[in-house]
């Protein structure tokens, strides 16, 4: 979750949907580019690798890395959209996600 990605760490694992409804934002997919290299089973415990790519006023770019060890599984490009939680209209990333970024506005 976008959250657990950019949020600092005392709100990070907590309650997602408090943390929206509080900032009046949610947060919505709106691209994925996704590159299956290699397969995985049912039971394998596999680590997901998120670095932020960029970061705008209101949507975040992040690539994702699915590893077996060292094995890549797949990568994936992705960008979710911040948007208004009543009128799903796009909105600024709320201040404890980018705080740099909303005291330039």
């Amino acid at each position: 979750f976008v959250s657990d990605i950019l949020l600092p760490g005392q709100i990070r694992g907590g309650d997602h949907r408090a943390f929206m409804s509080a900032q009046g934002v949610a947060f919505t997919l709106s691209r994925v580019d996704v590159n299956f290299v290699a397969p995985a089973r049912l039971d394998d415990l596999v680590e997901v690798h998120t670095q932020v790519t960029r970061l705008r006023r209101a949507s975040i770019d992040f690539t994702q890395t699915v590893q077996i060890g060292t094995r890549t599984l797949a990568s994936a490009n992705v960008r979710v959209a911040c948007v208004d939680a009543a009128s799903f209209r796009p909105a600024a990333l709320p201040s404890p996600i980018a705080p740099q970024r909303n005291s330039r506005a």
